[in-house]
């Protein structure tokens, strides 16, 4: 199978309300357009990602550092907290569930009851770390946030305290660490270094301990390309893909870290090229794969043609 461009990407945009529809009330009608089934008015859409737990809907409201509560099947908002976060939009990425708790990052990490919204926790870091600015993974007990400064914490989920913290940058300030991805005891978390090379790596962890289970260092096709990883890697079978900023594709075996395939940029230009920032997601057994450039591409998971 070839690599495939993808013409038209159908999307569901969901407007939520965070301040006209209050916790208990049933929201409004889906008007003339018969493909939607509720909608809830906002002043301003929700542009983080939302985390679905056992039929309920957990959205974040960037101006105003909120989470609501909604119910899927219905629309009905159940509960709307606040965080106490910086004077400025929402910093975070995603929300996340656990069995009972809601976290959403913030700059810091706040952790909210899932039943009822009520605060349980704060986590923040000093020295600037910013925990909850790149995106959060969570699993049943534990989420998993990855810093600034090149720290990766693994959170309880009812406390916020920290089950174990590892410093992938070994205090190298110009390293930060990006988008945890959970797979079983499996953590993948990426790593740039922000300086004229922009190199990078993939670390493969225990998501128990935090010990090193593998890394991967990567290097640019060509010289004047960055080579850091954004994480945000996407299992597959036995396998481990992530995308590079160089345009490429990685896939690893997730026991050992061996190479699988290699999948090529999509930008034109050769050694020309310019970086990019690709996003992954799951179709089955095979691979979907944005670029900047705004092509969409699946790829067979197997080889990555």
């Amino acid at each position: 199978m070839h690599a495939r461009r993808v013409p038209q990407l159908l999307a569901v945009a969901i407007s939520v309300s965070f301040c006209s529809t209050p916790a208990g009330e049933a929201p409004g009608p889906g008007g003339d357009d018969e493909r939607i089934i509720w909608k809830v008015p906002t002043p301003a859409s929700s542009t983080r990602d939302p985390a679905l737990s056992d039929g309920i809907v957990y959205f974040a409201g960037p101006a105003e550092h909120s989470v609501v509560a909604i119910r899927g099947a219905t629309g009905q908002v159940l509960w709307k907290a606040i965080a106490p976060g910086p004077p400025f939009p929402l910093a975070g990425v995603n929300v996340v569930a656990t069995a009972q708790t809601v976290a959403m990052g913030d700059v810091a990490i706040y952790g909210f009851d899932k039943a009822n919204g009520a605060r349980r926790w704060i986590f923040a870091e000093p020295e600037d770390d910013e925990p909850g600015r790149h995106r959060l993974a969570a699993n049943a007990s534990t989420i998993f946030a990855a810093s600034r400064l090149g720290r990766v914490h693994a959170l309880d989920a009812m406390t916020g305290r920290p089950r174990w913290t590892v410093d992938l940058a070994h205090g190298d300030t110009l390293i930060s660490a990006f988008d945890p991805a959970i797979a079983g005891n499996e953590l993948y978390v990426g790593t740039k270094r922000f300086d004229v090379h922009a190199r990078g790596s993939l670390y493969a962890l225990d998501a128990t301990t935090g010990a090193l289970r593998w890394k991967y260092d990567f290097t640019p096709e060509f010289p004047n390309l960055f080579a850091g990883c954004l994480g945000n890697a996407l299992v597959i079978g036995d396998m481990v893909v992530v995308a590079q900023e160089d345009g490429r594709l990685f896939a690893f075996a997730r026991a050992n870290g061996q190479v699988r395939w290699i999948a090529p940029a999509v930008l034109l230009g050769g050694a020309g090229r310019g970086n990019d920032i690709r996003y992954l997601a799951p179709a089955g057994t095979d691979i979907l794969a944005t670029s900047l450039n705004g092509t969409i591409v699946l790829l067979e998971g197997s080889t990555g043609a």
